[in-house]
């Protein structure tokens, strides 16, 4: 087994190594990797003959700055002959994955600077089914996941595009991308096996799930879900609309606007409705179409939600992600003071409330 330890016993900062765990508990953690200031997602190839893995340095964050590399699993148990894949200072790499004839597979944001499919095939890098679209996410944690071979030509992938995630399988033969509708807005940590595929989906009426789909039948099961409103209740949830306006400085941002609503009160026409506006953390991260109690809770009771992806959020490409560098505080409150205005020109929204 490979790992990532943090070893903090230093005076200083804590070193970051690739370590191999005997199972047995027999010997002590093997180090494989070393040197530089992070590591994540260490993967093993079919054969068992070679290792990849991410890596990037201060002050970069991994959804700005990373190297995807892969080395040679010797006689010994170490990693030799090491070598950069792709990655670099300005390419975000994300998710380096073994296909099971060998290939090694990866999200990138080079070229048009969206999180795209890429591979390694006779030492040349390729795009696999190049989209106006993201695959990737922010690596705020280890094992995330956006694609996984269903089989040895054919990979299931989500994507975001305007806030909303889809899914899809790809031929790695014809690199063609076929869209598997599913009820999810929002998909994440994707899993696939022969004839099936596993998620975390939610949508603006469903609470996020985990989720068994058969790709054969086109059926799912809900394996597990996070909370189950009673049908009575449903009436009362406000959908999210994806918008987009224009900034103080001429740029466009975006954002999920949830509308009041209740079947049970009607405001009178002349009324504008309130608006509460929010701002996702992060910083770097996305506002999810998922179903939010805390959003309806506002908009069952007369008030609008504006949930923003200012720039600096994830996907929307890489010039929009890194737009709130050293800009924190800044571009951030200005989108929302301009999705706020926007809402009173276009949705009405008091411009007062």
């Amino acid at each position: 087994m490979v790992r990532v330890r943090e070893d903090h016993t230093g005076a200083g900062e804590a070193i970051t190594t690739l370590v191999a765990i005997d199972l047995s508990g027999s010997t002590a953690p093997r180090g494989l990797v070393s040197g530089k200031d992070f590591y994540s997602t260490p993967r093993i190839s079919p054969d068992g003959t070679r290792m990849s893995w991410l890596t990037w340095r201060h002050p970069d964050m991994p959804w700005v700055a990373t190297e995807a590399w892969v080395g040679d699993i010797l006689a010994d148990g170490t990693i030799g002959d090491s070598r950069l894949v792709a990655g670099g200072s300005d390419e975000s790499v994300f998710q380096p994955e073994w296909s099971p004839d060998g290939d090694i597979y990866f999200v990138s944001d080079r070229g048009s600077g969206s999180w795209n499919l890429y591979r390694e095939r006779n030492a040349a890098i390729e795009p696999v089914a190049p989209m106006d679209a993201e695959l990737g996410r922010s690596q705020w944690q280890f094992g995330m996941s956006t694609y996984a071979f269903e089989s040895a030509d054919h990979l299931i992938a989500s994507f975001v595009s305007d806030g909303v995630w889809t899914l899809v399988g790809i031929d790695t033969r014809s690199k063609r991308s076929e869209v598997i509708p599913t009820e999810s807005t929002d998909m994440a940590q994707v899993r696939a096996a022969p004839g099936r595929v596993v998620f975390v989906g939610g949508s603006p009426t469903e609470a996020p799930a985990l989720i068994d789909l058969d790709l054969n039948k086109g059926t799912h099961r809900v394996l597990r879900r996070s909370f189950v409103l009673r049908e009575d209740v449903r009436r009362y949830i406000s959908a999210s609309q994806s918008i987009s306006f224009l900034t103080g400085e001429g740029e466009t941002s975006h954002a999920l606007y949830y509308p009041p609503l209740s079947p049970e009160f009607t405001a009178a026409a002349d009324e504008k409705a309130p608006v509460l506006v929010k701002s996702h953390g992060g910083p770097t991260s996305a506002a999810s179409s998922t179903l939010s109690l805390s959003t309806q809770y506002w908009t069952s009771r007369g008030i609008g939600l504006l949930d923003v992806n200012y720039r600096g959020s994830t996907g929307y490409g890489r010039p929009y992600r890194l737009r709130l560098e050293r800009q924190w505080g800044l571009v951030d409150v200005e989108d929302c003071v301009a999705g706020a205005r926007w809402l009173a020109e276009n949705r009405n929204a008091d411009p007062g409330g």
